[in-house]
């Protein structure tokens, strides 16, 4: 069975869009709905969020989705979703690999895989397929 890293890197290079859940485009939410489908897990899945989401949107997100299991973060393992917050708001996810983190960024324009600096972010959260 593929697991969710492998599934995720399938989407590598793939263009950043705002709310995208498909090869034609990806945002940071996307990657993790679409790469979990591929490993035949569905999500209730939100749209309609801003660029920014406000407090609390991502966690309660990830929360309502019960196959998902919260970590303590210095814990974390190659296939954990991982909530960062670039400031104080929580505002991007991504996932672990055992080098770093895949990701779809509006900064690179495109779903990319590279290691993670706290300089990028903090990572607030981590959770765990059950």
């Amino acid at each position: 069975m593929i697991n969710l890293v492998d599934a995720a890197r399938a989407y590598l290079g793939v263009p950043f869009r705002h709310q995208g859940r498909n090869k034609l485009g990806l945002d940071c939410v996307g990657l993790v709905v679409v790469a979990l489908a591929d490993i035949g897990i569905v999500v209730e899945d939100e749209i309609g969020y801003s660029l920014n989401p406000h407090k609390g949107r991502l966690e309660s997100g990830i929360n309502r989705n019960s196959f998902l299991k919260e970590v303590p973060v210095d814990q974390i393992a190659a296939g954990d979703v991982l909530l960062i917050a670039y400031k104080h708001v929580p505002q991007h996810v991504a996932i672990k690999t055992t080098t770093g983190i895949i990701h779809s960024t509006s900064q690179l324009g495109k779903v990319v895989e590279h290691g993670f600096s706290p300089l990028f972010g903090k990572i607030v959260s981590a959770y765990r397929i059950r």
